[in-house]
């Protein structure tokens, strides 16, 4: 019995004794220092950290080729030329070695004129590499290393090696013009080796001239002089979108909006994208100056992608015109100092009733139109459809206290273009469906009330009765750069005229007369006649058959019905015979064209003040009521049985139909998925990256999904009761 177990006892000692053994060596191997590396490819310039695994002692670091590849104190190992080095690692007596490849092109750095032809090739291994461009509208590459200059600008061109990437720029500049001799007067108009367009990478530009000329520039947006920056050689155009704001800059901010509204932010250097705008003149000998150049260039912008469905505009004006306190039309300036000292001033501020503050950008008229330049960008191609000078004013209404101001732009032969002749507005149409391709002036529409929340309520409404007997204004996304710095999403919108009545209808513009909230906005005094004409009706008894068929002569009553009906059923809170309301008529009537019939015709405006916003028109609001107390002219014609009739009618229907709730809530979502991506910049520019209003989209859209979903069983009850008891 003892015997066995102290057989059994050796026999487990025996066991474990062996396994001791066994683990013993590769316990004892794996304790050996070694290189984290033994050997190593590397571009030139790149560097890799090599380090002793379980060195114990100082580690000193030589290399036999300092020209080659570098080392540290630490091991940082530095490639500096082509060709291949020893690294050692000296630990106590033992030394470790690693072999550092260092390869490269031929070339870091190349300058091409388009269309010409360069030879990469890689060095220091005989391994095959494998070719790209990273923009491919400037060089192309082949599979051999061969690279063609295909347009202006610059082009990372990259081989790859054994996973490790050497990396070419190409620089490619337009050729030189030949210049004919300067003999006296105007001079021709200088050269830039890239146009105006959307850049990847920084590149150099050259600018040319006559012989004999002198250039100088400007990149704040002002008209270049003598005075400005001379042009000397080569300069650089970069990435500018984390530089220092200039527009933006907070002593620009303090002039243009009030302390305190919460329309003052100051962004961030990194919340506002830039591109860079250069303007440039020749000026010869004797001070002769040639035509301003302008190029706006967008060097990593990746317009296509973070503009997605917008146009991208550019304007560029001299600073002045927008800053300086006497005519600047941006800013608070010396009139809002002149209106402070008003008693009307003391109430409203004391009330901080920021919208009615008064100041140099609530000023209106020519007098305060300022010049500038125009470039429209289509952001899906990147291309420039077209370029213009414009004149520019402050557009809007309350509106204008915001930190994003809408503009009215102006095309005038005084300015170089009597008129834009391009398809701004792809929903433009005329009476025949056929597109507008004329224009002599449209906005730039900040979005009005709804310009924080969503942008797109006008829109939506304006679309929604596309159908009906009034003219709606055709609108499409746009954001905007002002001289250089990204100014957020505006809606371009369709603006109301003379001209544009003539080219939709086909009246006469000279035989058209347009009022906006009582005031004549376009025709001729004598016509201020046929408004109070149009008014006198107010006072009369249309219980009377003879005074509604006379009203029908003057008044297309289909048009009155459905403007009526429209802002009643939406509950427009910022409408009345004195605010947002418009109609027009042809003076003497034309029996060739139904329009110019000389009966008054309206005009659909600013209907974002409605459907949910701020909480002020909620579903069960009675409207009709308010229009019956604003406006005598309505109130007085609802006394007519047969307009009620038709009133009610029209009201069903725009309701059931334009606004019937699935078909709402589909469109909606089709204006989500294009303006929420936009609006998250807009919200970062004027707000900041964690303002509350990145969240604000969602909920403006699903409040108006409600309104849209249970206006009708609120409203029409009110006025079915209403014309009952009338």
């Amino acid at each position: 019995m003892k015997k066995r177990m102290v057989g059994v006892a050796l026999c487990v000692l025996g066991i474990s004794l062996l396994s001791g053994a066994n683990d013993s060596v590769p316990t004892e191997a794996a304790k050996k220092p070694k290189l984290n590396y033994k050997k190593v490819t590397l571009p030139v310039g790149k560097t890799v950290k090599l380090k002793v695994k379980r060195a114990k002692g100082k580690v000193k670091w030589k290399t036999n080729k300092k020209k080659i590849a570098t080392v540290t104190k630490k091991g940082k190992v530095k490639a500096k030329k082509v060709g291949t080095a020893k690294i050692t690692a000296k630990v106590a007596k033992k030394k470790y070695t690693c072999k550092v490849t260092v390869i490269g092109l031929n070339a870091s750095e190349q300058s091409l004129v388009k269309g010409a032809t360069t030879q990469l090739k890689v060095k220091g291994t005989k391994k095959k590499a494998t070719w790209s461009s990273d923009d491919k509208k400037v060089a192309t590459v082949t599979n051999g290393g061969l690279v063609t200059a295909m347009g202006a600008g610059c082009a990372k061109v990259t081989a790859k090696v054994d996973k490790k990437k050497i990396t070419c720029r190409v620089y490619v500049e337009n050729p030189v013009p030949a210049f004919d001799a300067y003999t006296g007067g105007t001079p021709a108009t200088p050269f830039t080796s890239a146009e105006t367009g959307t850049y990847k990478n920084s590149f150099r530009l050259t600018m040319a001239a006559q012989p004999g000329m002198t250039i100088y520039y400007t990149t704040d947006g002002s008209i270049p002089t003598v005075n400005a920056k001379k042009y000397t050689g080569k300069i650089d155009i970069e990435n500018r979108n984390k530089k220092a704001n200039v527009l933006a800059a907070e002593a620009n901010i303090k002039k243009m909006y009030i302390e305190g509204s919460g329309y003052d932010y100051v962004p961030a250097n990194r919340e506002v994208a830039k591109c860079t705008v250069l303007r440039l003149v020749a000026v010869s000998p004797n001070g002769d100056m040639s035509p301003v150049v302008n190029r706006t260039f967008f060097v990593g912008n990746d317009i296509s992608k973070k503009y997605k469905g917008a146009s991208v505009i550019s304007i560029v004006t001299p600073p002045e015109n927008l800053l300086n306190e006497q005519s600047g039309i941006y800013v608070l300036g010396n009139e809002f100092k002149k209106w402070k000292t008003t008693g009307e001033a003391s109430t409203l501020i004391s009330k901080r009733e920021y919208w009615n503050y008064q100041g140099n950008y609530t000023q209106h008229g020519k007098e305060w139109e300022r010049t500038a330049d125009m470039l429209y960008m289509d952001s899906a191609t990147e291309t420039v459809k077209f370029e213009a000078p414009i004149g520019i004013r402050i557009h809007g209404g309350a509106s204008r206290m915001y930190g994003q101001k809408s503009f009215n732009v102006y095309f005038r032969e005084e300015y170089g273009m009597k008129n834009l002749e391009y398809p701004l507005l792809p929903n433009d149409t005329d009476v025949s469906g056929n597109a507008i391709q004329k224009y002599k002036s449209v906005m730039l529409r900040n979005g009005g009330n709804d310009t924080e929340y969503t942008k797109i309520r006008d829109l939506f409404i304006q679309n929604q009765v596309a159908n009906r007997n009034y003219q709606i204004q055709a609108t499409a996304p746009s954001v905007l750069f002002l001289n250089g710095e990204y100014w957020g999403l505006y809606n371009l919108t369709e603006k109301y005229g003379d001209n544009n009545l003539e080219r939709t209808f086909g009246v006469d513009k000279k035989n058209i007369m347009i009022f906006k909230e009582g005031e004549l906005d376009e025709g001729e005094e004598t016509d201020k006649a046929y408004y109070e004409a149009l008014w006198s009706y107010s006072d009369k008894d249309f219980t009377d058959e003879n005074v509604y068929n006379e009203f029908c002569n003057v008044m297309d009553i289909d048009s009155f019905a459905d403007f009526y009906a429209t802002h009643i059923y939406i509950a427009n809170y910022d409408w009345n015979p004195e605010k947002n309301y418009q109609l027009w008529r042809a003076r003497t009537p034309d029996s060739t064209n139904k329009y110019a019939d000389g009966k008054w015709r309206y005009l659909l405006f600013d209907t974002e003040y409605s459907m949910g916003l701020y909480g002020h028109t909620d579903i069960t609001t009675d409207s009709l009521a308010v229009a019956l107390k604003e406006d005598k002219l309505f109130a007085a014609v609802m006394k007519n049985p047969k307009f009620q009739d038709k009133f009610l009618a029209t009201i069903k229907e725009i309701g059931s139909v334009n606004f019937e709730p699935n078909a709402c809530k589909k469109k909606l979502d089709e204006y989500t998925n294009l303006y929420k991506p936009l609006m998250m910049d807009f919200y970062t520019r004027f707000y900041g990256e964690n303002s509350w209003l990145h969240g604000s989209f969602d909920t403006n859209v699903k409040n108006i999904k409600s309104f849209v979903t249970n206006r009708y069983n609120k409203i029409i009850p009110i006025v079915e009761k209403w014309c009952k008891d009338n």
